[in-house]
C-alpha cells in the first residue's frame, strides 16, 4: 500500500524517531559539507550513522528515491555513497524560507566496499566532532 507524502505535516518527536534506529547517530550538524547530485541546492548535514543521515535543505525530496551523495571531509578528502531518501518532512524554523528534514538510508553493495566507505565515514567524523570539542 502507498501512501501520499506531505511535506507540510508537522514534524514528529524526535523520540519516536529515535526508537526506530538500530544504530546510534553522530549529531553532525553543519560539521563537513555534504552534496546531494540530483539536487541543485545547498544542504547541511545533521546527523549520521553507519545506518544512515539526515539533512536538512530548502528543496523537499521525495522519498524512496535512490541518490548519489558525496561527503567531503575536513581535508578535503571525499567519500561518494549511495543512499535512498526514507522520508521528509519540513522542519520548524526561524527563517523566512521553508526547511525540510530528509533522513536516507545508505545503499550498502554486497561486495562490501560501500559498506568500508560508511564505517571510515563515520570513524572520521566521530574523530573530527572529539577534536572540536563537539
Amino acid at each position: 500500500m502507498t501512501t501520499a507524502h506531505d511535506p507540510n505535516a508537522e514534524p514528529r518527536s524526535d523520540a519516536v524517531a529515535n526508537e526506530r534506529r538500530r544504530t546510534p547517530r553522530l549529531q553532525v550538524y553543519g560539521a563537513i559539507e555534504v552534496q546531494l547530485h540530483s539536487i541543485d541546492a545547498p544542504v547541511t548535514l545533521r546527523d549520521v550513522s553507519l545506518g544512515g543521515f539526515s539533512i536538512e535543505s530548502e528543496l523537499p525530496i521525495m522519498p524512496d528515491a535512490v541518490h548519489r551523495v558525496r561527503f567531503v571531509l575536513d581535508d578535503s578528502a571525499e567519500i561518494e555513497l549511495s543512499a535512498r531518501s526514507s522520508h521528509c518532512r519540513r522542519g520548524r524554523t526561524s527563517r523566512a524560507r521553508a526547511q525540510y528534514i530528509t533522513g536516507f538510508s545508505f545503499i550498502v553493495s554486497a561486495s562490501g566496499g560501500s559498506r568500508q566507505a560508511v564505517e571510515l565515514l563515520v570513524d572520521r567524523l566521530a574523530g573530527v566532532l572529539s577534536f572540536k570539542g563537539v
